[in-house]
């Protein structure tokens, strides 16, 4: 950063939001580390299962393969610094990802820092378990949001198209319903096109580089057999929006759910394609 950049982020707001930021990361990762709740034994073990050519699928492990080599250097550390370090890098990334997202309006730099703090007392309390537990969500989402605020500019810039692609595919490559950002994204920007394919498939090809061809093609083949059985599970309540209506004593079949959630997904692609 420039230096006058520098002395703007740190004007007082932001030295307020940076203490609330770190201590609340801190605090939340001492209490995944040390009370042992944390997801990120599931990436540990995936990284040795892949390491040793087993199956990465059936505990747990609900990513790409290339996750694996995302989380391979944190998993290369001593223990405990690849878990504070993985959950710090997440939550800067984050915090990054909102201090650009209010830039994109807001241009007084004393109104930005004030913004930036009442902007993380939500932020980090609904993210405070993610933190704690260690969970790729926090990292899917600053990416995300970096993203977006690359193909939106500031003050009237072009979109940087690049950037923009980079970020939303590791995205993508974390998280496969990135997609649907993805998708979107070419919407209004149809040259990302070419840019996602690209970096998908190089993305798609990296864990070749590090394992045996028909070991990688037995992953992606698992991978696809996963999220099919997922995507039909009635118990992954988590990622089922029936499960509104179960609070309702109503369910809806599944064959219906997939129905309105296509449908769903047609018209907010037309209303976003409309918009721009």
């Amino acid at each position: 950063m420039r230096s006058g950049a520098v002395k703007n982020w740190f004007g007082s707001g932001n030295r307020a939001a940076a203490l609330l930021w770190l201590l609340t990361v801190l605090v939340a990762a001492i209490g995944g580390v040390a009370g042992h709740r944390t997801v990120t034994d599931v990436y540990h073990g995936a990284v040795e299962h892949w390491l040793s050519g087993q199956d990465l699928y059936g505990g747990g492990f609900q990513y790409p393969p290339t996750f694996v080599l995302l989380f391979a250097p944190f998993h290369a550390l001593p223990h405990a610094f690849g878990e504070y370090l993985w959950r710090g890098l997440s939550a800067l990334l984050l915090a990054i990802g909102c201090w650009r997202l209010l830039g994109l309006q807001v241009t007084t730099p004393a109104r930005r820092r004030r913004l930036f703090l009442w902007l993380s007392l939500p932020v980090l309390l609904t993210a405070f378990d993610a933190f704690r537990n260690g969970q790729a969500n926090v990292l899917f989402g600053a990416l995300t949001v970096l993203g977006a605020c690359a193909l939106a500019g500031r003050s009237g810039a072009a979109p940087r198209l690049n950037q923009a692609a980079l970020l939303l595919t590791l995205a993508c490559l974390i998280k496969p319903f990135g997609i649907v950002t993805m998708l979107l994204a070419v919407l209004a920007w149809p040259a990302l096109a070419w840019r996602f394919a690209a970096l998908i498939l190089l993305g798609l090809a990296l864990p070749y580089l590090t394992a045996p061809a028909d070991y990688v093609d037995q992953q992606y083949r698992l991978m696809a057999s996963h999220l099919a059985a997922m995507s039909h599970n009635p118990e992954a309540r988590f990622a089922d929006f029936n499960d509104l209506l179960r609070v309702l004593h109503l369910a809806v079949p599944p064959g219906w759910c997939l129905l309105l959630r296509a449908g769903a997904g047609l018209a907010f692609a037309w209303i976003w394609a409309w918009a721009w």
